[in-house]
Formats: C-alpha cells, sequence, structure tokens
C-alpha cells in the first residue's frame, strides 16, 4: 500500500521558492512507493479556482487522506501554517517542514515547535531537499509496516 503524502507550499503569495515546490511534488509522483496528494498544474499557474470554498474543501480532503505531510515553508503563507497545524493537531500526523539555507528565520510557532510529529530541515540544494523528503518518507514508510 502506498504511503500517501500530501505536500504543501505558497501558492497565491510569494513564489520565490515554487521550483522547489514543483521538484518536491514531482519527486513524491515518481516514488513509485507514495502517491502525493497536491497538484502539480496549481504549482504553474497559481490557484485559479474561483470558490474559496472548493479550494478549501480539495486540499482538506487531500490532508485528511494523507499519512504524512512535507511542506515547503521557504516562502510565508498563511495557508500552509494552517495546514501545518491542521496535519499535527487534528490528523496527529507526522510533518517535515523544509526551509531553504536562504531564509534565516520561518514562524516561531514552526521553529519553537518541539512536537515528536514535527521536523524542520534546511536545504541548500534541491538534492539536499529531496534526500531530506527521502529519510522522512523511509521513516516513516517503515514505522507503518
Amino acid at each position: 500500500m502506498k504511503l500517501k503524502v500530501y505536500v504543501a507550499g505558497a501558492i497565491r503569495g510569494d513564489r520565490r521558492f515554487i521550483e522547489s515546490y514543483r521538484g518536491l511534488i514531482s519527486h513524491v509522483e515518481a516514488r513509485t512507493d507514495c502517491e502525493a496528494l497536491a497538484e502539480m498544474s496549481l504549482v504553474g499557474r497559481g490557484e485559479k479556482l474561483e470558490d474559496d470554498a472548493a479550494i478549501y474543501a480539495r486540499d482538506r480532503g487531500w490532508l485528511d487522506r494523507a499519512q504524512v505531510m512535507v511542506a515547503e515553508i521557504s516562502a510565508p503563507s498563511l495557508g500552509v501554517g494552517y495546514e501545518i497545524a491542521y496535519a499535527l493537531h487534528v490528523r496527529k500526523i507526522p510533518v517535515l517542514a523544509l526551509k531553504h539555507a536562504s531564509v534565516k528565520r520561518s514562524s516561531a510557532m514552526l521553529e519553537g515547535n518541539d512536537s515528536p510529529l514535527f521536523e524542520i530541515q534546511t536545504y541548500r540544494s534541491e538534492s539536499e531537499l529531496l534526500e531530506h523528503t527521502d529519510r522522512f518518507i523511509e521513516t516513516h514508510s517503515r514505522r507503518r509496516q
């Protein structure tokens, strides 16, 4: 059975790290042991659904099916912060937050979170981003067996 991975990143706001988010989705989708719960088409053009309730329902559905979450947090995003809180406190699933080394500080609510279900890793390159992701997925795939 494939591990269901919710992949999160900034869509509407700051898009400086959109290529990292795009690479993250592609990488998770390419793994034969994972199902990526994200939509690559949103990354290229930004969110186009006019109805915020439809966006919420779609993303909440993905989160409700997810077994783990991987979030690119380099760009500030209220939506990603909300999704992380939902994953940790409502769903109680493990979350990996990935931050580019050029970002010195992110939210204190993330940086100060010591939950055993939550970790932040810093990356300097796409290969490092994917290495952190693979390690996280492999750890949580083994725990499910």
